[in-house]
């Protein structure tokens, strides 16, 4: 069954693990660029520092969204923690943690929201296997690209 919010990833979602060095502004700018290139809506969803005497705490949540047609819209949700932060220069060094999450919203207009049934038919029947084959190929396919670049970045200074 094709549910409304149609889950690409495991729901922990995907992580990547990093201890060391490594520049937020260039996964910041690069991330954004590749976002943008896709025709992405690119926000900071949220945004928090505290101050801890052994290192900085930072968590930050971006999410991309893109409208595919008048019924798919592709999400990537991507969450950064990062523990014992110390920042030198334009590098930090820390713990950090990245879960990413991908989805597809189907009837994000919510066209069917008074037809729930109807939504199930045409969903599980009708494009079903457009969904399986075309949208979450594409969007898999983003959200592998994506993945890669940060871990590309995350090399970058090892």
């Amino acid at each position: 069954m094709i549910p409304k919010k149609d889950e690409l990833t495991p729901s922990p979602g995907l992580r990547i693990n990093h201890k060391g060095t490594f520049n937020l502004d260039v996964l910041y700018k690069k991330s954004k660029t590749f976002f943008d290139s896709r025709k992405y809506d690119f926000t900071e969803k949220e945004h928090a520092e505290k101050s801890k005497s052994h290192g900085n705490e930072i968590k930050f949540i971006w999410v991309a969204e893109r409208e595919v047609d008048d019924y798919v819209k592709f999400t990537i949700e991507a969450t950064f923690e990062i523990w014992d932060v110390i920042k030198k220069n334009n590098n930090y060094t820390g713990d950090l943690k990245i879960n990413i999450k991908a989805w597809l919203d189907l009837d994000y207009k919510n066209n069917f929201y008074k037809f729930p049934f109807l939504l199930f038919i045409y969903n599980n029947f009708i494009i079903k296997k457009k969904i399986q084959k075309v949208y979450e190929d594409k969007l898999y396919s983003e959200l592998l690209e994506f993945t890669n670049l940060i871990k590309d970045i995350l090399k970058m200074l090892k």
